[in-house]
């Protein structure tokens, strides 16, 4: 039997947001603290991920925060002739302050303010409990990124925004969520789904977390941010009537269009390649997979 309307309507409902503003608060209080090691950089403070996105489900447990150095940025010059790369290069040498310089003074601020205890360093984040009433925070250390068009000058310049973080391995991420936000709102927009697609992506969201506990699928199979760059696939004239019609049609829909045509939400990257930043085509296809099992097999 089909998952009842009801089931997907509760689904659909947004998790609390209470626990993430406190989350961040405290963050935002260590860092600007009067012995904070980073106080006095040129960097900013905002939230990404689903309590950002408005995506975020019941029982979503931590709020992904973004330490960004703004005074230290990594480029892709490829789009660059070789006398703009030589000329972008003379305007912008190398900061003497990088990423692994940033990252160490955020984690010693936060050790110092909240407790060893309570830190943790994790591969591209640093995981903190925050204290009593608030919900786990993973502050991720970033600088700036720059997706050049074109240099000629530092007042004649053209590049797309994005971020740079480095993962354990030392690999290098860059990322636009400030992309990725606003192309999300715009999907969600009257004009398009008309408000259909964020309680959609929180639909399917916790199928997946039903698909985990009935052990039908791994937990890493499927991250969040991998999960709302599918979904934002999908054609908008599959959103809206109900959920079950939305369901199959987002389902449907996806399962016909070939990978390589996918794109992340920031509209920037490819969803599927090798990248860090990318997500494995055989874990999407198990998933969707699973999504047709459970509907067809409800219990």
């Amino acid at each position: 039997m089909p998952i009842p309307e009801w089931q997907l309507d509760n689904w659909s409902h947004q998790g609390a947001i209470t626990g993430s503003a406190a989350a961040y608060n405290s963050i935002q209080t260590a860092l600007t603290s009067s012995n904070s090691n980073i106080s006095r950089l040129d960097y900013e403070l905002f939230l990404q991920g689903s309590y950002r996105n408005s995506t975020n489900i019941h029982g979503d447990s931590d709020v992904d925060i973004v330490a960004k150095l703004k005074s230290t940025f990594t480029c892709d010059l490829s789009a660059l002739d070789d006398s703009q790369r030589v000329g972008q290069s003379a305007v912008y040498p190398a900061a003497g302050y990088q990423w692994s310089d940033f990252r160490r003074g955020l984690l010693q601020t936060l050790e110092e303010y909240y407790g060893k205890v309570n830190v943790k360093p994790l591969s591209k984040c640093i995981q903190v409990i925050t204290g009593p009433g608030r919900i786990t925070a993973d502050v991720v250390p970033a600088i700036g990124f720059r997706r050049y068009n074109y240099f000629y000058s530092q007042l004649h310049e053209s590049y797309v925004q994005g971020i740079t973080l480095f993962d354990s391995a030392s690999s290098l991420i860059n990322n636009f969520p400030e992309q990725h936000i606003a192309n999300g709102s715009a999907k969600n927009a009257a004009g398009r789904t008309n408000g259909w697609y964020k309680p959609t992506v929180r639909v399917f969201k916790n199928a997946r977390n039903r698909l985990v506990d009935d052990g039908r699928i791994s937990n890493e199979l499927v991250p969040s941010y991998c999960l709302e760059c599918l979904i934002y696939n999908a054609p908008d004239s599959c959103f809206g009537g109900c959920y079950g019609d939305t369901y199959c049609s987002v389902v449907n829909c996806l399962w016909e269009l070939p990978f390589s045509q996918m794109i992340s939400q920031n509209g920037l990257i490819p969803l599927f390649g090798a990248s860090p930043a990318q997500w494995n085509s055989d874990a999407a296809t198990e998933f969707l997979n699973g999504l047709r099992e459970l509907w067809n097999s409800w219990r």
